[in-house]
């Protein structure tokens, strides 16, 4: 090329070539307005609410990279994560526990939408209008969920010998099983709450989902029966995240069914198992797959008593759709001051928490037998 500069080149007002070789600099006026992307990027900081956890599969990862929040929300607690005179690191503690609770939840392992939330957070319905425009346009309804975590706090204390307390402070690894029995505590308590509902965390399943209903005698027949109900609705859901969550008690039962025709539990001649017919199956002790939908298995399932006991019976088309409302630092961990217990070190850790389905339709429910 050339060492001679040309006027376009020389010109210190425009400087470099006029369009570039292309047609207005390769892009209409000179690229991108406002710095390259409309009000300087993606508003609000990208996705709402972090994302969704397990990146779309369910059973798979961990939540929020690993440690919700990254680790230690804003950045740490008074004292650096230290009372006075204790030497534990409670963010530390938090986010291991919090780790826990995600692993160990039935809903969060089927997908539920864990959403952290400042105050309270009100969020649009699903029930949007879609297809061709009519005549006269029509509005679409009138719906919204609300999540208010602070008005439903879960405790759960732990009281450790002051000779392990010294031990633990000393080496952090040896902290294991208490953290996951405080998780166990928070997920035993939560999953139920979120499933039966009891006041005043009034957004359980069992009070917005109609029952599908019980076929007496027949386990096989009801769980189609929820099958049914779900996939008769209109207008029609969407099967994205779906998933059964049954006591473990019920997965006793189910092992031992003998069926004929697939549909019902009739064991004439040529009876075969579930799994024999590729309907049930195990993938690890919590895990299977059901009538050709996951599930998992959780005690914190309703049981109601009798003889035989009779637990309830959940399914979701959508997981999705159940959203759990957390305070933004999901776990807080402290040591409270006066033992209950004489020579012990307590460890409390609470959780903030909210439920609501945004699309109850998905969702149905029988007690059993």
């Amino acid at each position: 090329m050339s060492d001679i500069e040309s006027e376009w080149e020389a010109d210190d007002e425009l400087g470099g070539r006029p369009y570039g070789g292309k047609p207005y600099g390769g892009k209409p006026y000179g690229g991108k307005p406002y710095g390259g992307k409309p009000y300087g990027g993606k508003p609000y900081g990208g996705k709402p609410y972090w994302g969704k956890p397990y990146g779309g599969k369910p059973y798979g990862g961990k939540p929020y990279g690993g440690k919700p929040y990254g680790g230690k929300p804003y950045g740490g607690k008074p004292y650096g994560g230290k009372s006075p005179g204790d030497v534990l690191d409670l963010d530390e503690w938090s986010a291991d526990i919090g780790e826990l609770f995600c692993d160990r939840s039935a809903l969060v392992q089927l997908g539920a939408t864990v959403v952290p939330i400042e105050d309270q957070l009100w969020a649009p319905g699903p029930g949007l209008v879609s297809g061709f425009r009519p005549v006269a346009p029509v509005p679409p309804p009138v719906g919204a969920v609300q999540l208010d975590p602070s008005r439903n706090t879960i405790d759960a204390m732990l009281a450790m010998p002051a000779a392990l307390f010294a031990q633990v402070a000393d080496d952090p690894d040896l902290a294991g099983p208490a953290k996951a029995d405080l998780a166990e505590a928070l997920v035993g308590v939560a999953d139920a709450a979120m499933l039966f509902g009891p006041t005043p965390l009034v957004g359980g399943i069992s009070w917005q989902v109609a029952n599908a209903g019980t076929v007496p005698g027949d386990l096989l027949a009801t769980l189609r029966g929820i099958l049914a109900q779900v996939f008769g609705v209109a207008p029609p859901v969407n099967f994205r995240r779906p998933g059964w969550i049954l006591h473990p008690r019920t997965v006793i039962w189910l092992s031992a069914i003998r069926t004929t025709n697939g549909w019902n539990s009739a064991a004439g001649p040529g009876a075969r198992t579930l799994a024999e017919l590729g309907l049930f199956r195990f993938e690890s002790p919590r895990h299977g797959m059901l009538l050709g939908q996951p599930f998992v298995t959780s005690r914190a399932v309703p049981v109601a008593p009798g003889n035989p006991p009779s637990p309830r019976i959940f399914f979701g088309a959508d997981w999705d759709q159940a959203w759990i409302g957390v305070a933004p630092s999901f776990i807080d961990v402290d040591l409270p001051g006066r033992p209950a217990v004489p020579g012990a070190r307590m460890i409390r850790a609470s959780m903030s928490i909210d439920f609501a389905l945004r699309t109850p339709l998905a969702f149905a429910w029988a007690d059993w037998p």
